[in-house]
Formats: structure tokens, C-alpha cells, sequence
């Protein structure tokens, strides 16, 4: 039985195990240009990682790659929050509500989505319109 699963791989990828030379030789040829080495894993991470400091930094040495905005988020959830909260996000061509019910320390919390599509003269219009 063959697996297809990369030996040097950072991640716990489920294995795909297959009986089937032919299969698992169709697989590999459509999958090869999706799988790297951790060597590349790894480089690609850094050089993401390096352009996300070069976008928050006050004088940065030079632009990033990566356009930052601030999100406002002053700490992280401690898993002790309750209540009811919204998330908005207007996108090019979704606006997107999100109603999150955090219920503390031990309990459920649940999150409802609700997708909106933003009029094509709402995303090609003049600021002056609105």
C-alpha cells in the first residue's frame, strides 16, 4: 500500500493510502506542483512573516508587498467571554454578518453567517453617489 504524503511535511496531513499503483501515479502526476519540501514551506513562510512586519512597522526601511490596515484588536480572547457580538465584512462583492454567541468558560459558543451580495452599481458607482 502506497501513502501520499510528504516525508518532510509540517504539517499532520491526513494519509491517503491506496492499493492501486495506477491511482496513486495519477494522483502524484496532478498533485506534484502542490507539494514542496519544508525547506520551501518554511522559506515561503518567512519571507510572508518579513513582509507582515515591513507593512506594520511606524518607518519601515522599505514598502511592503502587503498592504496592512489596523484591526483595532487589543488583546485576544481568553475563552472566559459572554454575550452576543456582531462582525461586519464588506468586501468587493459580499457583505458579510456575523452574529457570535460566546457563552464562558466551558460553553458552546455559536456563530451565525449571513451573506449579502453588494450590488455591481454599488461596487462601480462614484463615491459622490453614495
Amino acid at each position: 500500500m502506497d501513502s501520499l504524503l510528504l516525508a518532510d511535511s509540517p504539517y499532520h496531513n491526513p494519509v491517503l493510502a491506496l492499493d492501486n499503483t495506477r491511482n496513486v501515479h495519477k494522483i502524484k502526476e496532478l498533485t506534484k506542483g502542490f507539494l514542496h519540501k519544508r525547506s520551501i514551506l518554511l522559506a515561503v513562510s518567512k519571507t510572508f512573516t518579513d513582509e507582515i512586519r515591513l507593512g506594520l512597522a511606524l518607518n519601515p526601511p522599505m514598502k511592503s508587498s502587503l498592504i496592512m490596515a489596523n484591526t483595532y484588536v487589543t488583546q485576544l480572547p481568553d475563552g472566559t467571554e459572554r454575550g452576543d457580538y456582531i462582525s461586519l465584512d464588506l468586501g468587493s462583492t459580499n457583505f458579510r454578518v456575523v452574529l457570535t454567541r460566546f457563552g464562558g468558560t466551558g460553553a458552546a459558543n455559536e456563530f451565525h453567517v449571513k451573506h449579502y451580495t453588494v450590488p455591481k452599481e454599488f461596487r462601480r458607482g462614484q463615491s459622490s453617489h453614495v
